[in-house]
């Protein structure tokens, strides 16, 4: 086998490319430019709402005949809603009734947590 050795000394000079003012750059830096403007103009379209959306100043003004049930879901008329609003607005009983034996056994446990709180070390089971 033969083999060939290179001489990069021999070798014809590649002329270096510069970016003068009729050459491939200028092409180039027109399409970056374009490609730029182009992605500024469309930018502010992106921003409008579509034409089919109702304005919320319109929807602000309109008069709620119908309305869902925030418990079930079922729809109301506007004077079953506001029913409804009221009923709730009214406070219910502030705790559960209990039985008298439940609720002296939920005493105790509030008692033993008390006591556990500051005596750590007694036995209490």
């Amino acid at each position: 086998m033969k083999r060939v050795t290179l001489n990069v000394q021999n070798l014809p000079a590649q002329p270096q490319r510069r970016c003068g003012a009729y050459s491939s750059c200028t092409s180039l830096r027109a399409l970056i430019l374009l490609a730029g403007l182009t992605l500024v103009a469309v930018e502010p379209a992106l921003g409008l709402p579509s034409p089919q959306d109702t304005p919320e100043e319109v929807l602000r003004a309109e008069i709620i005949t119908s309305a869902r049930s925030p418990i079930d879901g079922k729809p109301l008329t506007a004077a079953e809603y506001a029913q409804l609003q009221a009923d709730l607005q009214v406070p219910g009983p502030s705790r559960p009734v209990v039985g008298r034996s439940l609720e002296k056994n939920i005493n105790l446990l509030r008692l033993r947590k008390f006591l556990k709180t500051f005596f750590p070390f007694l036995p209490i089971p």
